[in-house]
């Protein structure tokens, strides 16, 4: 099969998965909320949040692009939206021109005279960044320094947000990464009695095709919903950090298909510069020859699913099953950390019909070891038929609890269906609705579980001691696939970040729900 027929698979099943909900009846004396709409001129990109004046409240700037449909031409900006004490405004707070040449932007302390944080952006001649000074930007960018890069050529559809800066050393101050062909580059912040300066740390090989390192990372997945081929022409490894060997450092895992390079600390903690690579064979080359395009959806993460602090392994691959009526099967592979060895095979093999996104790792009950959950849907000629003839699908989630061993039980621990039926003529349900979102929204430090109700709400279950509460929680707002959970306020709830893609005038916004108690005031702030 080609890759481009694996694509149009792929598309039908993220349209299947675009508007799943939940009939379960609403239950807003559980939690409200308050919405907020952040309005920009032209078109939404992406976005990124940070606290920017030290009021302990996260501020938002957005990525939008005006588009000269007559010159063919795209103008691309910043907004900065500053929230207070009683939320966001509608208008930004300042509006600025993107340079030309920004390609991908991040937040972090790049300034080291300060405490930042700064907007930073790499670009063909290296890492720059914006200082914030008195509730505003200064629109002249700095060059921090000079790198090569494999970010030299700027989309002029809006810039990307990737990860350049990240604190591996977790002493409070962010190191920089720099993604060149070959290697990647990692710079540290060095201060002494002359000052404070950049210094360039390590040299990494870097294994490309790998998962996006991204806030957005359905990046990848999103390209084949928006039918539009993606946008950057690689996929850089996602950085990664768990202990490998047992000495209680964090090592740095670069995953590359069914592969991992693990980067080990020195007893000084320094990072070593030769990684030990190691090949768990789940996904043999003449699979990835046959199929093409399947090896970019193969994903590998740590976890500790035995409790004992050791770095685990997940494998997740998606394979054909038939080719005559397009069934898929979602596999995961589990290999336990023997002490920094792990097992020529996997010690458990766990197998799904139909299509799984990505697993869900977490500690679901509390006892210390990692979980893993699943949204699965079934995948093939029945169900497209259903899809088409009834115009109704079938999600399933299941959470799998791991035993001392590590290992899970064939049947899962917690299992739900939740039937969905939408219409196929509305754009958002064939296009661009939310995949299910984990988060803690009520404050109670478990994971609850959101999902899209239909094109115009979404629904809350939330967690309990033992599972998931029979009643939800609704939200009447437009639903979207680029749905994002953060705390914004510092309360202890996760809140949500939403932009839409297609929508007609909702694609100029961006939509905040701050999560309250039910007995505070909820609302929408148009």
């Amino acid at each position: 099969m080609s890759g481009k027929h694996i694509g149009k698979i792929l598309l039908v099943a993220a349209a299947l998965l675009a508007s799943m909900g939940a009939r379960a009846a609403s239950a807003e004396e559980l939690l409200g909320n308050e919405q907020f709409s952040l309005k920009v001129n032209g078109v939404v990109r992406n976005f990124v949040t940070a606290d920017f004046n030290g009021d302990k409240l996260r501020d938002v700037i957005v990525t939008h692009i005006v588009l000269d449909e007559e010159k063919r031409t795209s103008e691309r900006y910043f907004s900065l939206f500053l929230q207070t004490d009683k939320g966001f405004g509608e208008a930004p707070n300042q509006t600025w021109a993107a340079p030309k040449e920004a390609v991908g932007i991040d937040v972090a302390n790049f300034d080291l005279s300060d405490e930042g944080p700064e907007l930073g952006y790499v670009a063909s001649g290296g890492v720059y960044y914006f200082k914030f000074d008195k509730n505003k930007f200064i629109e002249s960018p700095t060059r921090l320094f000079t790198a090569s890069t494999i970010f030299r050529t700027p989309d002029p559809h809006g810039v990307v947000v990737v990860t350049i800066a990240e604190d591996f050393d977790h002493d409070g101050q962010d190191e920089i990464i720099v993604y060149d062909f070959d290697q990647t580059y990692i710079y540290r912040a060095v201060k002494d009695d002359k000052g404070a300066e950049w210094r360039l740390s390590g040299i990494y090989p870097t294994p490309l095709r790998a998962r996006v390192s991204s806030y957005w990372e359905n990046d990848i997945l999103l390209s084949r919903i928006e039918q539009n081929s993606t946008r950057m022409e690689f996929m850089l490894p996602e950085i990664m950090q768990a202990d490998f060997d047992g000495d209680g450092q964090l090592d740095i895992f670069l995953p590359r298909d069914d592969r991992v390079y693990i980067y080990q600390r020195d007893k000084d903690g320094k990072i070593k510069d030769t990684p030990t690579l190691i090949d768990f064979g789940v996904f043999p080359l003449y699979q990835g020859m046959r199929h093409g395009s399947i090896p970019a959806i193969t994903r590998l993460y740590p976890a500790d699913f035995n409790g004992d602090g050791l770095a685990d392994i997940i494998i997740s691959r998606l394979t054909v099953v038939n080719l005559a009526d397009q069934e898929l099967q979602s596999d995961f592979f589990v290999f336990i950390n023997k002490g920094g060895k792990y097992g020529e095979r996997p010690d458990e093999t766990m197998k799904f019909e139909g299509f799984i996104e990505k697993p869900l790792i977490a500690d679901f009950n509390g006892d210390g070891r990692d979980d893993i959950a699943v949204q699965q849907f079934e995948f093939g000629f029945a169900q497209l038929v259903r899809l088409v003839l009834f115009q109704s699908v079938r999600i399933t989630y299941k959470t799998f609890y791991s035993t001392e061993a590590g290992l899970h039980a064939k049947d899962p621990s917690e299992e739900r269906d939740l039937p969905f039926d939408f219409d196929l003529s509305q754009q958002s349900a064939n296009l661009l609705t939310a995949f299910s979102v984990y988060a803690d929204f009520d404050g109670d430090r478990r994971l609850d579980l959101l999902q899209a109700s239909n094109p115009g709400s979404y629904e809350i279950l939330l967690s309990t001691d033992k599972e998931w509460a029979e009643k939800s929680v609704e939200i009447q707002t437009h639903s979207s696939f680029f749905t994002f959970p953060e705390d914004l306020n510092g309360d202890g709830r996760d809140d949500l970040l939403i932009r839409y893609a297609n929508q007609g005038p909702l694609d100029s916004l961006v939509r905040v729900v701050l999560m309250k108690n039910a007995k505070e005031n909820s609302g929408t702030r148009d």
